[in-house]
């Protein structure tokens, strides 16, 4: 038997190596078809998030390939809610194909790979809840599903913060008020914030970056994470605008939230009026011992109400002055008022001109104009004097007749 055993050996090994052959086999073939079937990764870093209504949300996308015959990656919404909207976005274009990296190599580092988003739209009008939108890519020989979960809410967490030094400021409306406003992005990304303000009409609003020299105004602040910027927020009201309180709504938005802050001007109002003729001429005539009416035009010029103006005059001596009313209970600001000045000259003044100063009064402020006056004498005078000339004539002659014959 040992020796029928030696003799077919050679037989028994080459029996065994086939069997061996036949059993290996098998494994290599399910390992090739399974590295040929490859794998394909769609993932974001947050794929569950909670957003308010109206916003627009993006989440960075990855797509990682391995073992597939191509890397051209088909990228489709499998479903999303009623009335929502969302797209991929890369390098800032739409898109729908990408062509996926592959792991621990440098083409993972392509360019657009690392700027790959899908945005989405939520209705400005949508119920609080949890609502899923399903993403997939589809590759040759492979694909995988991304479900991106959002949640609904009014109340979000905010990831900036938008405030003032000093909120309230108060002053006359002639002056220009700057609040030092700081800008904080508490988010992990870069963000663009647009600047804006609610003023009323006339006032005028600058954003000016703090502590820079050339004072060179802005529409817009881009901040690194965690980056605060302190900026002025330059307001200059309306000439005329009327002594009160003013609320001043100022907001930095962004894509992704909308910051807001609420600024307070006290106006204390300006006191100022001017007292005139209605065309401006500073003239009148008038005759020696007789009056003269002149009709003034007081004019509040500032933004706060005047109370209780009076009136008073310097004139030469032997003059009179009287004023018609000689005072004014309350001028709004901006109105105007006519009241009349009664001038009466010396009933012996000598024509000429005379200078007679008008003067309107209140606590606040007052306002002085200068009137210059021409006097003329009667005509009654005239024709006086025009008769003694006349005598003197006549006795002159009859002087000469009568004398002039001796």
């Amino acid at each position: 038997m040992y020796k029928s055993l030696r003799k077919n050996l050679p037989k028994i090994s080459l029996s065994l190596f086939v069997v061996f052959i036949l059993l290996i086999l098998p494994m290599f073939q399910v390992q090739q078809t399974v590295k040929a079937q490859g794998t394909l990764t769609l993932s974001t870093a947050f794929p569950g998030v909670t957003v308010k209504p109206g916003e627009t949300i993006e989440f960075p996308l990855k797509v990682i390939g391995s073992g597939l015959p191509s890397r051209v990656v088909e990228l489709s919404v499998e479903s999303m809610p009623q009335g929502w909207s969302g797209f991929f976005e890369g390098d800032g274009r739409v898109i729908h194909r990408v062509f996926a990296s592959t792991p621990g190599s440098d083409e993972e580092e392509l360019e657009g790979l690392d700027d790959l988003y899908f945005k989405v739209q939520v209705p400005s009008e949508v119920s609080e809840g949890s609502y899923k939108i399903n993403l997939k890519a589809t590759g040759q020989g492979a694909s995988d599903t991304l479900t991106l979960d959002l949640a609904v809410s009014e109340e979000t967490h905010v990831s900036g913060k938008l405030v003032a030094q000093y909120q309230k400021l108060e002053g006359p409306s002639s002056a220009i008020f700057n609040f030092r406003v700081s800008l904080t992005n508490q988010s992990s990304k870069e963000r663009t914030y647009s600047l804006g303000a609610n003023v009323p009409e006339g006032w005028e609003v600058s954003f000016i970056p703090a502590y820079e020299q050339d004072q060179r105004q802005v529409a817009s602040i881009s901040l690194e994470p965690g980056r605060t910027q302190q900026f002025d927020v330059q307001v200059k009201p309306a000439k005329q605008t009327k002594a009160g309180t003013y609320d001043i709504p100022i907001a930095a938005q962004s894509p992704e939230e909308t910051l807001t802050s609420e600024l307070q001007l006290v106006i204390t109002g300006t006191y100022e009026m001017t007292l005139t003729t209605p065309t401006g001429r500073l003239n009148a005539e008038a005759h020696a011992g007789k009056e003269q009416t002149v009709t003034l035009n007081i004019k509040n010029e500032g933004s706060a109400d005047l109370k209780d103006i009076s009136f008073n005059s310097s004139e030469p001596q032997n003059w009179s002055v009287t004023f018609s009313p000689d005072k004014v209970d309350s001028l709004a600001a901006g109105e105007t008022q006519q009241i009349k000045a009664i001038i009466k000259p010396d009933s012996k003044a000598i024509a000429g001109d005379y200078v007679v100063k008008l003067t309107a009064n209140t606590t606040e402020t007052q306002s002085e104009t200068e009137l210059r006056v021409m006097v003329k004498t009667p005509t009654t005078w005239g024709i006086v004097g025009v008769i003694i000339i006349l005598i003197i004539v006549v006795g002159l002659l009859y002087i000469f007749r009568v004398f002039g014959r001796r």
